[in-house]
C-alpha cells in the first residue's frame, strides 16, 4: 500500500471512540482452535513441503529470552536454512494456547509484508517449538548500537520504519480487527535487505464496535 492510498484511508477512518476491547476470557478467541500438536509438522519451504522434527535442526545461538521462555537461531540440517524458533514449556503454557494461536494464525494464515512470518509448530522434549522467519537484528539492539557509537539514524530510514510499522499495525487494526498491545523496539524487526517486520502477536486483542 502507498502512502497516498494509506493516507487516504486513514481519512476515512471510523470514530475511535467507539471502539471498545471485547471482553471475552481469550484475547484470541476470535482465532481458529489449534489442533492438537504433534511431534511433527509440515514444513513450507523454497517450493518443496517437507515433515519436521526437532531432530532435524542444531542450535546456532539463542536471540532473545522472555516470560514464555526462549528464541534461538536454528539450522534445518537437511538445507541449511536457518529460522527463530520459539521454545515454549508447557509449564508455560495458557489452557487456550494464545501464544501459539496468535503467532501461528497472523503470522501464517495471515501474511503481510510487514509481519512477522511462522512456518509452522510442533512439540519436542518439554516445549513448543514455533518456527518463525529469522530476521537479521532487532531495533532496540540497532538503536543501542548506534547510540554507542555516537551515531544517527538518516531521516529517510527513521520514515522507512516508521511506514513499515504502521503499515502493520494498520493490517492487524482495519482487515484483522485486532491490536498488538507490545510495540516496542525489541518486537521490531530488520533484516540485510532493509526490511522492517512487527512480530511476537501473544499479547494481541480483538476489538469490536
Amino acid at each position: 500500500m502507498s502512502e497516498h492510498s494509506m493516507r487516504h484511508r486513514f481519512l476515512s477512518l471510523p470514530n475511535e471512540k467507539k471502539l471498545k476491547l471485547d471482553r471475552v476470557p481469550s484475547p484470541h478467541s476470535h482465532l481458529t482452535p489449534v489442533p492438537s500438536l504433534s511431534s511433527s509438522a509440515i514444513l513450507d519451504i523454497n517450493d518443496t513441503s517437507i515433515t519436521v522434527t526437532g531432530d532435524d535442526f542444531e542450535d546456532t545461538c539463542i536471540l532473545g529470552e522472555g516470560f514464555f521462555g526462549r528464541v534461538f537461531k536454528m539450522r534445518l540440517k537437511s538445507t541449511k536454512d536457518s529460522f527463530a524458533v520459539k521454545k515454549i514449556p508447557f509449564c508455560n503454557l495458557d489452557p487456550h494456547n494464545p501464544d501459539i494461536i496468535a503467532d501461528l494464525e497472523i503470522g501464517k494464515l495471515h501474511p503481510h509484508p510487514f509481519l512477522l512470518r511462522s512456518y509452522c509448530a510442533f512439540t519436542y522434549g518439554d516445549a513448543v517449538w514455533i518456527l518463525l522467519e529469522l530476521m537479521d537484528i532487532s531495533l532496540d539492539v540497532l538503536l543501542n548500537k548506534v547510540t554507542t557509537l555516537n551515531e544517527y539514524i538518516p531521516e529517510n530510514v527513521l520514515k522507512h520504519i516508521t511506514f513499515s510499522i504502521v503499515s502493520a499495525l494498520y493490517h492487524l487494526r482495519y482487515d484483522m480487527g485486532m491490536i498488538h498491545r507490545d510495540i516496542k523496539p525489541a518486537n521490531m524487526l530488520a533484516n540485510k535487505c532493509g526490511q522492517i517486520k512487527l512480530g511476537d502477536f501473544g499479547t494481541a486483542v480483538t476489538l469490536s464496535n
